[in-house]
This record gives C-alpha cells, sequence and structure tokens, in this order.
C-alpha cells in the first residue's frame, strides 16, 4: 500500500496549495491557541514511483502555494529518489512562508527549500542542505 504526503502549513495565514497538475486547495493557517497542532491538505497526496497523477506526487513534483493576501507564490521543485525514500513510506511537508522542509519517516532526515529552489531527497543530499 503506497504511503501519503502531508503538507502543514506552518505559517499564520491560509495557504493556498498547488501541487503538479492537482487542483488548488486551501490549508487553513497554524491555530492560534493550544494545541498548536498545524492544519494540513485533506486528502493527503499519495506517494507514486514515476510521473504524478492528479491527487499524487511522484519523482519530480512542482510545488506552488500563496499565502492569504499575498501575490507572489512560493514555488519548490520537490524531487524523491524512491529506491532510497520507498513509497510505501509517508512523507511530512512542512511549508513556511518563504521555505519548505520534507522530511521522511524512514530516517526522520530534513531536506530545506526556498523559493525558486529544488529540494533533493536523497541521501546523498544531491545539494540540498540537510538540517
Amino acid at each position: 500500500m503506497p504511503g501519503n504526503v502531508y503538507f502543514y502549513n506552518m505559517t499564520n495565514q491560509s495557504i493556498q496549495l498547488t501541487v503538479n497538475t492537482s487542483p488548488q486547495q486551501t490549508v487553513n493557517a497554524m491555530p492560534t491557541t493550544p494545541p498548536y497542532n498545524p492544519n494540513a491538505a485533506t486528502p493527503a497526496y499519495t506517494r507514486y514511483a514515476g510521473v504524478p497523477q492528479n491527487g499524487q506526487v511522484g519523482d519530480s513534483n512542482t510545488v506552488t502555494y500563496t499565502q492569504s493576501g499575498g501575490s507572489n507564490p512560493v514555488t519548490i521543485t520537490l524531487k524523491i529518489n524512491h529506491s532510497e525514500y520507498n513509497t510505501n513510506f509517508d512523507l511530512l511537508v512542512y511549508m513556511f512562508s518563504n521555505s519548505m522542509i520534507a522530511v521522511s519517516v524512514i530516517d526522520y532526515v530534513a531536506y530545506l527549500g526556498q523559493n525558486g529552489s529544488t529540494i533533493n531527497m536523497s541521501t546523498t543530499g544531491g545539494g540540498t542542505l540537510q538540517l
């Protein structure tokens, strides 16, 4: 059974999220009262080894989001090495104002990308800053 990709909004404003060719969806802002659990895009995106279709995250993905009232979208390419990060496991993606962090539940290595950059989820890092 394939894993999922969960996109979490870590900002204080709602986000309009588009992943690949999937329809745009709203992810509500981070709560301002306890519990401070971030809101996630629903439904979650399904992992897929290959070219992603609607509702899927595949080998190479374009993630675009805009904060409510904002006119400058954040666009980050998310590339996933599926031989290292098997599609049976979930990925967690945390969206910030101008950056994004992707984490696999396999090894909990965090990969950081900023607006206009590419996150290469690979154990070799591929030039991506690992936290």
